[in-house]
């Protein structure tokens, strides 16, 4: 597992890092066949604005138009517990089926030391989003996903 900045700040994982993920494909394809595995697993940790962007571009001076993809982090004792429940999100054409991460506050924390170091804030939209692993989609691109997840989406999910 690491930490990755991109367009995006996520933490890319392995299924080994995630105990119980084959449970969880399980259940999205018995309860839906169209469901495709997502191929590159990761948590969205910060979706940073073009400001911030431009702020952490500063990290590769050599290339200041291009947002560095630099690992800053690898812990590969940690674990990432998630929800045994499925949720799932629609919006428009997307369809996502996500676990939810258990910790929330060790990964908020995480964020929140980045983006001090890089001299930012995250906002408190980001601060409010939920982090989770969106494990299957209709295509299987992670690109196909649903990012906007929030805490009410979940809650519909299992109404």
């Amino acid at each position: 597992m690491q930490f990755k900045i991109g367009n995006i700040v996520q933490l890319e994982l392995e299924p080994s890092d995630i105990p119980g993920l084959e449970k969880s494909f399980a259940t999205v394809y018995q309860n839906d066949n169209k469901a495709i595995a997502i191929s590159k697993l990761h948590i969205t940790l910060w979706a940073p604005t073009r400001d911030d962007k431009l702020a952490i571009q500063k990290l590769n001076p050599s290339h200041p138009k291009h947002i560095p993809s630099l690992t800053f982090h690898d812990n590969p004792h940690m674990i990432i517990r998630v929800s045994v429940t499925v949720g799932e999100k629609v919006f428009k054409h997307k369809r996502s089926w996500i676990l939810i991460v258990k910790e929330q506050e060790l990964l908020r924390k995480l964020v929140d030391e980045f983006a001090t170091s890089c001299g930012l804030q995250v906002s408190e939209y980001e601060r409010r989003r939920p982090f989770h692993i969106s494990i299957a989609n209709m295509t299987g691109s992670p690109f196909d996903s649903v990012g906007d997840v929030e805490w009410s989406d979940l809650e519909e999910s299992h109404a």
